[in-house]
């Protein structure tokens, strides 16, 4: 145990050194703009790294990347599934809009408009570097990529038939955090090609997802279970990634957020695909370069915010990029927050589950509605449709008024794939 513990604080240590020249902050004084990287963590939750206040976080990476830059604490995904988080993320339209509603079902058609097209069209260079097969180029995400290294995607289908259905485990699903960090580098070394031009790179990690299984020595690690585990092999393997990208592109901006989070025993469940609570839709979201303050945000923010934000970094109008989005540097107040799941439609049938937060309260409507006060009830524990009608039924027209007026509202909606 203490041959593990010292293991661990040597990576820590490692990492620490390496934080204080990865992308550091601070005013540019170059004329042309920054390269971007957006670094997407799988399955994270924003509670378990140090940052948000996890003491046995081992996190000092991503821990320091928030002190240094803007740290929003209540950031919200609009997908609870991998796949349609990560098109608004790209598009600045959340999953009503853009049509990409289930993970494996549907594509990003080519009419939509996505950042990295943008990007490249004002001559950046773009790469993108998957480590879970729901990101798959089929899937349409692949749109403005010179290089789409997707190259994990062949035991896909058999990944969610033994895993998901028949509860066995398959190897070759996913990369692993060291084998993602490698296939950065090559991604590096095909965007140092261009001589002075810019790069956007956005790198995945999916360790925190199940199956969860951390690598010697994060395995034996005492006080630091699985799941804390692969969330601190991904911070480290992030910080290196991070220290590979400054010593090719130089300065940068980099945004760090999940796709989703993940119940850990809450309202009886292992998992984030049938549900929408506070543990599966709010995440860490952290962006920090030239240009960005350090600061703690606290007004809600949401994962389609993503692209304009990056999109204003680079010298580009925010406003091209999704209607549902803002640059978080020049601030904005969120009314609402938006959330669906569809994968209790196809496993159970019936209607989607949905979500609707305003500043204090949460409603959500799904086989049984529910109506929580997050001041009073963060964990989300009394259900108060019976004891508050009346606002459950404004909530509702609320929700439902919102959806009428924002689902498909594109020529570029997304269409279904073939199996």
């Amino acid at each position: 145990m203490r041959a593990a513990r010292a293991l661990a604080v040597m990576f820590a240590g490692a990492i620490l050194g390496v934080v204080t020249g990865a992308c550091s902050p601070g005013p540019s004084d170059r004329d042309e703009p920054p390269s971007l990287v957006l670094v997407t963590l799988d399955t994270t939750r924003w509670d378990r790294l140090g940052a948000y206040g996890d003491v046995r976080a081992r996190t000092p990476f991503f821990d320091r990347l928030a002190r240094n830059g803007m740290q929003f604490r209540n950031a919200y995904v609009d997908a609870s599934t991998t796949l349609p988080s990560h098109a608004t993320m790209l598009t600045g339209e959340i999953s009503l809009r853009h049509g990409v509603r289930l993970n494996g079902q549907f594509a990003l058609p080519d009419a939509a408009v996505t950042l990295p097209e943008r990007l490249r069209d004002a001559g950046y260079a773009t790469a993108a570097v998957l480590s879970s097969a729901a990101l798959a180029a089929r899937y349409g995400l692949d749109q403005g990529f010179d290089h789409y290294d997707d190259a994990i995607t062949e035991d896909y289908p058999v990944f969610h038939e033994r895993w998901w259905i028949r509860g066995r485990r398959v190897q070759g699903n996913q990369r692993r955090a060291w084998q993602t960090r490698a296939a950065a580098r090559r991604a590096l070394g095909a965007l140092g090609g261009g001589e002075g031009e810019p790069a956007f790179l956005w790198i995945h990690f999916v360790d925190a997802h199940q199956p969860v299984d951390p690598p010697p020595p994060w395995d034996r690690v005492p006080d630091l279970p699985g799941y804390d585990a692969e969330i601190a092999v991904v911070d480290r393997e992030m910080g290196w990634t991070l220290r590979d990208a400054e010593s090719v592109l130089g300065e940068c901006v980099v945004a760090v957020l999940a796709d989703h989070g993940e119940n850990l025993g809450e309202h009886r469940d292992e998992g984030h695909a049938l549900f929408l609570t506070e543990p599966v839709i709010r995440i860490p979201f952290v962006l920090n370069g030239p240009g960005v303050s350090a600061e703690i945000v606290e007004v809600p923010v949401r994962n389609a915010d993503i692209a304009p934000t990056l999109a204003a970094c680079a010298g580009l109008p925010p406003e091209e990029l999704g209607a549902d989005g803002v640059d978080l540097r020049t601030g904005g107040v969120r009314d609402i927050i938006f959330a669906e799941t569809r994968v209790p439609t196809v496993t159970f049938g019936g209607a989607a589950t949905q979500a609707f937060r305003t500043d204090r309260y949460k409603y959500v409507r799904s086989p049984r509605e529910e109506l929580y006060d997050l001041e009073t009830d963060p964990q989300e524990r009394i259900n108060l449709v019976a004891a508050e009608p009346e606002r459950a039924a404004a909530l509702r027209e609320e929700l439902e008024s919102y959806v009428r007026a924002t689902e498909h509202r594109t020529a570029a909606a997304a269409a279904p794939v073939a199996p």
